[in-house]
C-alpha cells in the first residue's frame, strides 16, 4: 500500500473525524465520567479515530504510528489511578512519539501523484496551422493555461493521435503548452493500434448493428444500441491503452485531455481509482468558472 505525505485536504479530514468522535465519546462521558468532555483520555481517543480514519481513507503515513500512540497514551490516562504515572510524563511521550512520526513521514513517505482530467468538446482541442483560434478555443487555451499554472504538471496527455491531427490537417494547441519541464503526449491509439487491441468505434458498431437486425430496429434505437456497446465494453479497452501510453509518467502530477462526452468523464476516474491511481475530474461546459469537486480538486469548465 502506498503513503503519503499529510496535505491540508487529510488534516481537515482528520480535524473533523476527531471533532465528531470527541462529541460521542463527551456524550458518553455524561454517564461515566473518566470520558468527561475535557479529559485528556476522551481528546486522546478521538484523535486516536480520527487517525485511524486518516490512515484508511487518505494512507496519511504518520497516522499509522500516532494512532497506537495516542490508544496507548488514552489507556495510561485511564489506568493513572493504577499505574500512578505522571500526567507530564504521558504527554511528554505523545509529544515526542508525534515529532518522530511526522519526521519519519518527511523522510519515507510519497505525495500521491493526481491525474487532472480536463474534459473538451473535440473541436476546440486542435486548429488549423494558419487559422485564428475561435472563442471555444480560446477558452480551451485560457482554461489549459490557468491549469498549467496552477497544477504544474509533469505532462500534458490528450485523447488525439498524430494520425488523426494528420488527417483533419490540424495542429495540437495542447503542444504549444509544452516546455522542456513539460513533456506532451498523444495518447489515443490509430487505426492500426486500434485493430490490434481489438478497439470498434460508435460507427463500426452502428453498421454491425443494423447489418445482423432482424428485429427491425429503428435508426435511433440502433444508435444508442451501439453506443451503450461501445461504451460498456469498448471505452475500458481504449482508456487501457491510454494507461499504458503514459506508463511510469502517471508517477508524476500530470493532466489528461479528452472529450468531454458524459461517457468518458464518468469512466475514466473510476477506471484510474480501479487501477489505484488518484485522478481529478474536470468538466467541460459553456462558461468558464471555477467550481469545487467531491473530493476537494478545483474544476475549471469551459
Amino acid at each position: 500500500m502506498k503513503v503519503c505525505c499529510s496535505n491540508p485536504a487529510s488534516i481537515c479530514y482528520w480535524l473533523v473525524v476527531s471533532l465528531v468522535a470527541w462529541a460521542v465519546l463527551a456524550i458518553i462521558g455524561m454517564f461515566w465520567h473518566p470520558l468527561h468532555a475535557s479529559s485528556a483520555a476522551t481528546c486522546l481517543l478521538a484523535m486516536t479515530i480520527g487517525c485511524v480514519a486518516n490512515a484508511i481513507k487518505n494512507r496519511t503515513y504518520h497516522c499509522i504510528f500516532t494512532a497506537p500512540l495516542f490508544l496507548i497514551a488514552a489507556i495510561l490516562f485511564l489506568s493513572s489511578h493504577i499505574t500512578h504515572i505522571k500526567p507530564n510524563f504521558i504527554w511528554a511521550g505523545v509529544l515526542v512519539g508525534t515529532g518522530i512520526a511526522f519526521l519519519l513521514e518527511w523522510r519515507y513517505a510519497q505525495r500521491l501523484s493526481v491525474l487532472h482530467i480536463i474534459g473538451v468538446a473535440h473541436r476546440a482541442q486542435a486548429l488549423k496551422p494558419s487559422a485564428n483560434p475561435n472563442p471555444e478555443q480560446k477558452a480551451f487555451t485560457d482554461c489549459l493555461a490557468r491549469t498549467v499554472q496552477q497544477v504544474r504538471p509533469a505532462f500534458i496527455a490528450e485523447e488525439d493521435s498524430e494520425e488523426a491531427l494528420t488527417e483533419r490537417g490540424q495542429i495540437s494547441i495542447a503542444k504549444g503548452m509544452a516546455t522542456e519541464r513539460i513533456e506532451h503526449i498523444l495518447c489515443d491509439p490509430d487505426r492500426s493500434q486500434r485493430r490490434d487491441v481489438g478497439y470498434k468505434d460508435g460507427m463500426e458498431l452502428e453498421l454491425e448493428t443494423f447489418m445482423s437486425d432482424e428485429a427491425g430496429m429503428t435508426n435511433d434505437e440502433i444508435h444508442l444500441k451501439a453506443r451503450a456497446t461501445e461504451l460498456g465494453h469498448y471505452f475500458p479497452i481504449r482508456e487501457r491503452f491510454w494507461l499504458d501510453q503514459l506508463g511510469g509518467r502517471l508517477e508524476r502530477d500530470g493532466v489528461f485531455i479528452c472529450g468531454n462526452e458524459r461517457a468518458h468523464l464518468r469512466v475514466s476516474p473510476s477506471y484510474l481509482n480501479q487501477e489505484g491511481y488518484r485522478s481529478a475530474s474536470l468538466s467541460a461546459a459553456s462558461v468558464l468558472r471555477r467550481k469545487k469537486n467531491r473530493i476537494g480538486h478545483a474544476l475549471w469548465n469551459i
